[in-house]
């Protein structure tokens, strides 16, 4: 009974990191879309207006030519950076309108999610936001899930002693 209740108390955490993970990515994948619509926008309005991105300082943004070219970056000068047409979000926004990826970015030094979407001007608009990868999700839950277990061993070592009392 004891390794059933541990079982099912570790299997309940990992369901729920799981859950709890691809939750958050649906929020921010909606969020990044929701970003990159008002940019548009402004891009729209104006092709020139990237002072008014930095309204968005959370999120990285990037406009990246046809080419691989990098028009403008948030964060770093667009003439230091390399060639992006190898990327896998900017490729698939390229072959498909829009596209996504998850990894670790090397210049910002964390695990990152970014959308990219084909403009009306044949442009791509990239942007990208840290996010916490499963492993961190599972790591944020791991003190409550610890304290879970304990209650769940003493519980169970405390109705075994009373049911084996009982029967003895």
């Amino acid at each position: 009974m004891l390794v059933i209740s541990v079982l099912v108390v570790l299997i309940t955490y990992i369901c729920s990191g799981i859950s709890l993970y691809w939750s958050m990515m649906a929020s921010l994948d909606r969020e990044v879309k929701g970003i990159a619509s008002q940019i548009s926008l402004i891009l729209k309005e104006d092709t020139d207006a990237f002072s008014q991105m930095n309204v968005f300082s959370e999120s990285r943004i990037t406009l990246i030519e046809s080419d691989g070219t990098v028009l403008y970056d948030s964060i770093k000068d667009s003439l230091t950076l390399e060639n992006h047409l190898n990327r896998p979000e900017v490729q698939r926004a390229f072959e498909k309108g829009e596209g996504r990826s998850l990894r670790f970015s090397a210049s910002q030094d964390t695990q990152t999610y970014y959308y990219a979407v084909v403009l009306g001007n044949g442009i791509c608009l990239r942007i990208a936001t840290e996010t916490h990868s499963l492993n961190a999700v599972f790591r944020s839950g791991l003190f409550v899930t610890t304290i879970a277990v304990l209650l769940v061993l003493m519980a169970a070592v405390r109705f075994s002693r009373k049911f084996t009392q009982k029967i003895i």
